[in-house]
């Protein structure tokens, strides 16, 4: 059980690196009808770079996983905010999904440092 829980933040970052190169592309090309689709797709980049970049602390076995977490969310977010003083372009849904993919990472990387903690060292 512990050796699936140390390759669970690998297989994370990794689907998630393809998940937001994928819809970084798609979105460029297609646009869909339905409104909920297409800010699902221009939101996904955003929330997979966090759920993403939350696995790191786990997968580098920092000591200090809580507070890597923090200051991923805020290097994210102040990325996000920048683009309202750039010609970028804000959006807050993106805000939006860079905080849901946090608190899911968040939850990940706490149900690993409980689920390591109670294993027996074999």
């Amino acid at each position: 059980m512990k050796s699936r829980f140390k390759l669970f933040p690998i297989i994370i970052l990794a689907v998630s690196i393809l998940l937001g190169i994928l819809a970084h592309t798609i979105r460029h090309y297609y646009i869909i009808e339905d409104q909920f689709i297409n800010l699902i797709i221009a939101s996904l980049p955003s929330f997979a770079a966090a759920l993403g970049l939350s696995m790191i602390p786990i997968i580098a076995k920092s000591k200090k996983t809580i507070s890597s977490i923090m200051g991923i969310a805020t290097g994210l977010l102040i990325y996000e905010a920048e683009q309202l003083f750039t010609s970028r372009a804000f959006d807050i849904n993106d805000i939006t999904a860079i905080i849901l993919g946090i608190l899911i990472g968040y939850i990940i990387v706490k149900k690993n440092i409980n689920t390591n903690e109670r294993a027996p060292n074999n």
